[in-house]
């Protein structure tokens, strides 16, 4: 016979829920004495989320839900049945609910994996907690902290390049792999490909080692060798919709770079900048040698060819000409190195003045900070000085030196490093 009860709510003793099962298991509970019925709603206390619909009553001890539990198993935990009430919400409604609440589960912990290389769980464990995985999520919930926790780790579950250029991580990619090109080509630099999850921030890296390579010299000549560094994601989408054809680069991308200087090389073999950075012996010979090493990188196909305005002409030490120029591998200009323009001529002319074709060749694609440097001022400077493309004078051109400060050399300098950009899909 049915217990009496002065009230509509029942919790007597504890409950435990598997994953995927609908059965209800009680310890010290009298489900069936206290007369629980079909339709009534059960909600385990600490979560207080969302209502499991009751199907049928077993026994005491046993009671089958209308759809599967589909949040994290929970052993002994409080409970509340209100046995004179349907659900409050609809049962496809609540079994939803339930299911977005376990992904949610599941997306948490995978994105602190992302940010971390560790999960939040095993954060936890070396902070001292000794309870179990499901019970640290049930006591995430259950505190009274939970809404700001949400709110704080919300913007890190998006996959985008906006939402990745936030975040400096430095993880080592492994491989160069098809899932991370289709990441990176979908825009959403991260995600599950063929079982595989790809992800992709500013200051992960390759690392390289004795990848063979051939170039054409300044004699013309062919030339073989191996390159062995590590390069960097120093952006991602960072020429998107860039360029003078159609709508611009449609293509998405992350623009890398290498740690330490790939070589070294003059920009010219006279003092001397006639003809800007486009008429330069670095951009029309020197630079075949860094193409043809991030294409056998990563790839001839994964290197993007694009759009560049590069400085073609120089009057009285000034920039004065520009053009749209098809580009695969570029030096560093002052702007993508430290945010702005320093040394560049392209500035006051001579009479205190600012002429227009001086202030139309400050014109760039590379127009704001790389975002690694911007999260990581550090990795400006490798300690070996390397140029920049932006024209200083009649003689030099800038760069950035050993010491990490602003500076330029002149163009015959043979010293100079190369540390160009690319950019990869």
């Amino acid at each position: 016979m049915a217990e009496v009860s002065s009230t509509a709510w029942y919790r007597q003793g504890l409950v435990s829920l598997t994953n995927g099962s609908t059965k209800v298991s009680g310890n010290g509970t009298k489900f069936l004495t206290a007369g629980i019925n079909a339709g009534a709603a059960l909600r385990i206390d600490a979560r207080g989320d969302y209502a499991l619909e009751v199907d049928r009553v077993v026994s005491d001890t046993e009671i089958q839900l209308v759809k599967p539990y589909v949040g994290q198993s929970v052993s002994n935990q409080a409970y509340s049945i209100d046995r004179n009430h349907q659900s409050t919400l609809p049962a496809d409604l609540s079994a939803r609910l339930s299911k977005a609440m376990g992904n949610w589960e599941a997306r948490y912990d995978l994105d602190m994996q992302t940010i971390n290389g560790k999960s939040a769980y095993e954060l936890a464990v070396e902070n001292g907690y000794t309870g179990t995985l499901a019970q640290w999520l049930e006591s995430l919930k259950g505190a009274g902290d939970y809404t700001s926790l949400l709110n704080a780790i919300e913007p890190h579950m998006y996959h985008n390049a906006g939402a990745h250029n936030s975040i400096y991580r430095g993880k080592n990619l492994g491989v160069f792999s098809d899932a991370q090109s289709t990441a990176i080509r979908a825009g959403t630099f991260g995600g599950t490909y063929g079982g595989v999850y790809a992800d992709v921030y500013p200051g992960d890296y390759w690392a390289f080692s004795n990848i063979p390579y051939t170039y054409i010299n300044a004699n013309d000549d062919e030339q073989s060798s191996t390159f062995s560094g590590t390069i960097r994601v120093a952006d991602c989408d960072y020429c998107l919709k860039a360029g003078d054809q159609g709508n611009g680069l449609e293509a998405h991308h992350v623009a890398v770079l290498p740690d330490a200087n790939m070589f070294t090389a003059p920009m010219n073999a006279e003092n001397s900048t006639e003809g800007g950075y486009v008429g330069s012996k670095m951009k029309t010979v020197y630079l075949r040698r860094a193409e043809a090493i991030f294409k056998a990188c990563f790839g001839e196909s994964h290197v993007l060819k694009h759009r560049e305005y590069l400085v073609n002409a120089v009057t009285d030490g000034r920039s004065t000409g520009g053009a749209w120029c098809d580009s695969y591998v570029e030096l560093l200009d002052e702007r993508m190195a430290y945010g702005s323009l320093v040394f560049d001529s392209s500035s006051p002319d001579g009479s205190g003045g600012t002429s227009i074709s001086s202030l139309f060749n400050r014109y760039s694609v590379s127009c704001k900070q790389l975002n690694l440097f911007r999260h990581r001022p550090d990795l400006i400077s490798n300690r070996q000085w390397y140029w920049l493309r932006n024209v200083v004078s009649a003689g030099c051109f800038a760069s950035v030196t050993n010491h990490g400060y602003c500076n330029c050399h002149y163009a015959s300098n043979s010293g100079g490093g190369v540390r160009p950009a690319a950019l990869i899909y």
